[in-house]
């Protein structure tokens, strides 16, 4: 988790809050996760100061929990699939919205260039 929160803040200049491992301790282990896990952790460590929820891993199944979880917070989240989904959609020049799986993907903004 510290080489996460250094990742995020030497090389895009965010400020990593908190941190919440799960006790995985592996990719094997990341994919047993369940969105109870997250959901935990969005509610123990959500903050007014905390501006998006990041939940990295690709391997943790996340997509059909995001919109549940943005609402419960009041904020965006993030995670890695639905990242890239983004990205190569912007790659694409796609720009139909897919519902139901967060912000991200719902108003597809545009990456600064």
């Amino acid at each position: 988790m510290a080489r996460a929160k250094q990742y995020y803040e030497s090389r895009y200049g965010l400020e990593v809050l908190a941190t919440a491992p799960f006790g995985a301790t592996d990719s094997y282990a990341i994919g047993e996760l369940g969105p109870e896990n997250a959901t935990d952790a969005f509610t123990q460590y959500d903050r007014p100061e905390i501006d998006v929820l990041v939940l990295p891993g690709g391997n943790f199944p996340t997509m059909v929990h995001i919109a549940e979880w943005e609402a419960r917070c009041g904020k965006p989240v993030l995670t890695t699939n639905q990242v890239v989904i983004w990205a190569v959609m912007a790659a694409l020049g796609i720009d139909t919205p897919l519902a139901g799986l967060g912000r991200l993907l719902e108003e597809l903004p545009i990456p600064a260039a």
